[in-house]
């Protein structure tokens, strides 16, 4: 089953709390020292990649001082390494992971969760006999929590900026022998992290592949969810992102073809698709799997977005052809138009308006789908592995969002999905 960066703070908190609850040993102590360096050094990659945008600001200036200190306590703490220490260790790589995945509000979101757990862990430390070297450094520890916590109660980040904290780590194993829930995690985790970086090139199919796996994915969530069912008209988000396959339609990079091997994230969205088409009737399903499809359709708005901005690298690219008679037409390219579908009527795509059915067509998946989502977290957002982060984010925009604009974009998806095909023109040939 995937992890992720919020999942791995909150059991850290659980463990620290407990060990706040004890009677502190000398090694206990130490562990809990050692844990605090690593959180530090988390807060210090933080800040180094930027949480403020004022240059010279003092929550940065803090954030420096409190990983400091936090480092210098694990370096004159008695070498013992245990639960803490390692679950520290490791909760620190994942957050400065995300950190480098989202904006710098979302980093100064990711500082504030951990300080929380900061604050335990200087308590247990504390808690014991350490010297008095590293009681002035706990010192520092409390002033700089309390005062980037006091600035983060007058600055309070957004719901949209811890969304970072819920993007899935898949686990390194491969998960065919698991259970239903768990496959359904695993490559709903695969399909987004092999789309996460920014730089990542996807081919038509690849995308294609994806926008299918996405669409049984969303289907799925709107026949466990609330969501009530599309009205006469209106496309639901499993309509919606069939409406971006549609739209794909007219482009091609010479992907369309059987590949022999495909990468891990088509493979995760191959898999996907797969699992969900033999997992019969949702009215049927058991609680776990209607869990693990609510869950994993909270991610799908972020993989819209993730799909948007590879679709605008193509026209930096040029790497995606389409007869000029399936595209708007301009005074430029009459003859490629009048060509019709033989080979002189192919040109390359440069022009950001020629993907516009594509790119409004995943804007518009990611509104319904952030609808469903909602409608999916009924009684669910208190589980301990429920992404609650997106889910409060969503809720937020559909806060902010009017009904018009929801409804506005099933009907454009609805139309978008049933238009007819363009009539063919006299020169054109077949």
């Amino acid at each position: 089953m995937p992890t992720s960066a919020g999942e791995l703070v909150d059991h850290l908190d659980r463990l620290a709390t407990i060990s706040a609850g004890s009677r502190q040993s000398g090694t206990g102590a130490s562990d809990a020292a050692r844990a605090l360096g690593h959180l530090g050094r988390a807060v210090g990659e933080l800040r180094r990649v930027g949480i403020d945008p004022r240059v010279g600001a003092e929550r940065e200036k803090l954030a420096s001082e409190l990983a400091d200190a936090c480092s210098e306590i694990a370096r004159r703490a008695p070498l013992h390494e245990s639960t803490l220490c390692r679950t520290a260790a490791v909760t620190a790589d994942a957050v400065a992971l995300a950190g480098l995945q989202t904006t710098m509000a979302g980093r100064w979101a990711l500082t504030t969760e951990l300080l929380d757990v900061v604050t335990v862990l200087s308590d247990v430390v504390a808690a014991a006999p350490v010297g008095p070297e590293i009681d002035q450094r706990l010192d520092v520890v409390r002033e700089c929590t309390v005062r980037l916590l006091r600035d983060a109660a007058q600055h309070p980040p957004e719901p949209r900026d811890f969304t970072a904290l819920d993007r899935p780590i898949p686990h390194p194993g491969h998960s065919a022998g698991a259970d239903l829930p768990a496959v359904v995690r695993e490559a709903t985790a695969r399909l987004i992290n092999s789309s996460e970086q920014r730089d990542a090139r996807l081919t038509v199919a690849q995308v294609l592949a994806r926008a299918t796996a996405a669409e049984a994915l969303a289907r799925a969530a709107e026949a466990v969810g609330d969501s009530g069912g599309a009205r006469p008209g209106h496309a639901g988000a499993g309509d919606s992102w069939h409406a971006v396959r549609t739209a794909l339609r007219p482009f091609d990079d010479g992907s369309r073809r059987p590949h022999r091997r495909v990468d891990a994230g088509t493979a995760a969205a191959l898999g996907l698709h797969a699992v969900l088409g033999h997992a019969g009737d949702p009215a049927a399903w058991n609680k776990p799997l209607a869990d693990a499809v609510a869950a994993s359709v909270q991610l799908l708005p972020v993989h819209a977005r993730q799909l948007e901005r590879t679709v605008n690298r193509w026209v930096a690219d040029g790497s995606v052809v389409a007869h000029a008679c399936d595209l708007p037409y301009r005074d430029g390219r009459s003859a490629a138009y009048l060509a019709g579908y033989s080979p002189a009527g192919l040109i390359r795509v440069l022009d950001p308006v020629d993907l516009k059915p594509v790119t409004g067509a995943l804007q518009r998946a990611s509104l319904l789908t952030v609808a469903t989502a909602d409608a999916a977290t009924q009684q669910r957002a208190s589980q301990e592995d429920f992404p609650r982060h997106l889910a409060a984010a969503h809720h937020a925009t559909l806060a902010r969002a009017s009904p018009n604009d929801v409804s506005a974009a099933a009907r454009r998806a609805y139309e978008q999905l049933h238009a007819s095909p363009a009539k063919p023109t006299p020169h054109r040939t077949r």
